[in-house]
Parts: C-alpha cells; structure tokens; sequence
C-alpha cells in the first residue's frame, strides 16, 4: 500500500515534459550538406579552435544558403542560433551583417521573414556585433510570414547581408535548431530526477515517523 502512494504522488511531482518536435538542423562540425550550395563555407571558430562554425566568402541578399529540408507545419516556430560578428579591417561595429530568417521557398526568395539581423529593426531582434558569441530563441508564428500559405512548412536561409556596414567573412554563425515548443516548456532531465528524488526522501522520511 505505501510503495503504491508513493509511486502516485511522485507522478503527481514530476514536471509534465512536453511533446515536442525539436530538429538540430546544424552545428558545423561537419559538412554543408544539410544546406543549398552557396557562399557559406565551414570555419574555425576564431574564438575556440576545437570548435567550428559556418560564415561566406562573399555577402548577398534574399538569403545565402538554405536548409535542403523545410519544417512544419507548426503552429509556433522557435528558432535557436548562435551567432558571432567580429570586426575586421573596412567593417561597421554596429552593422556587421549576419542575417537569419525563414522562407516558403527553397533557394529563390518567395515568401520570407527575416527573424533577425545586425541592422536594427531589421527582422524579430537585433544581433550584436561585440566580437562574442551570443544564443538567441525566437518565438514566431506562421501568421507572421506575410502572404505565407496556411500549412506552409519553412526553410531556413543565412547570408552576410550585402547592403550592411560589414566585409564577407566577418559573421558567424552555429548551433540551429528548430522546435515547436518554446525550450523552457521542456524540463531538464536533471530536473525531473532531482524533484523526484526529494519526493522518493519525503515519503522515507514520513513513514520512519
């Protein structure tokens, strides 16, 4: 009889985990084949050698290189990045150019939605460009996308913008994944085991007494 509400009470105790559709698209420590052929090139990350990231030999607009996959439909998109701006020689420290956004369509710029950017305004968030690396989450909605189809699925592009204060080379980018539940609605593994362990303790604890 105890094993049993103790067993009921710890599954009352442990956070719900949602079901989510979480895709890691990339973390450069490979190829491009996930990506359309473009400007994007694989590179040492320039603060950690054991670490590699994407950034392009040339700027562009409308996008550089695009996921070879869309995702979705989702009713919420939740884009995670990391991206680096470093200033070299001719550059703008306030306007390197790393873009990220979604499309409808692959390698052509249909219907797009920059999600963000380095030149203010520009897309859901500005992107620093302090010569570190910086994780950003993006919540957006399909509705967001002006003109995008009900039940599209997106792409994901990345390019060095052409028309930014910066030079080719110069934006880096890592770690892109997409998900349909917001990161934090998901609880850590640790999470769920710590709060089950203290419950397991409570119940010994109550039934010595």
């Amino acid at each position: 009889m105890f094993k049993r509400v103790c067993l009921g009470a710890l599954l009352l105790l442990v956070p719900h985990v949602a079901a989510a559709t979480t895709i890691a698209i990339d973390n450069f420590e490979g190829t491009l084949a996930a990506w359309t052929p473009g400007s994007g090139v694989i590179a040492v990350d320039p603060l950690n050698p054991s670490n590699h990231a994407v950034h392009f030999r040339l700027r562009a607009a409308g996008g550089d290189i695009w996921t070879n996959v869309s995702y979705g439909p989702f009713t919420d998109y939740y884009l995670s990045f990391d991206y680096l701006g470093v200033l070299t020689a001719g550059g703008n420290a306030n306007d390197i150019g790393g873009f990220i956004g979604v499309d409808t369509d692959q390698v052509n710029a249909g219907i797009e939605r920059w999600i963000g950017g380095t030149q203010p305004g520009f897309g859901n968030i500005d992107l620093i460009d302090d010569g570190a690396w910086h994780s950003y989450t993006v919540h957006f909605t399909l509705a967001s996308v002006p003109g995008a189809p009900v039940g599209s699925s997106l792409f994901v592009k990345l390019e060095d913008y052409s028309a930014s204060g910066g030079v080719a080379g110069d934006a880096y980018f890592d770690n892109i994944s997409i998900s349909d539940v917001a990161p934090a609605a998901v609880p850590e593994p640790t999470t769920v085991l710590l709060v089950a362990v203290g419950a397991a303790a409570l119940f010994v604890r109550k039934r010595r007494k």
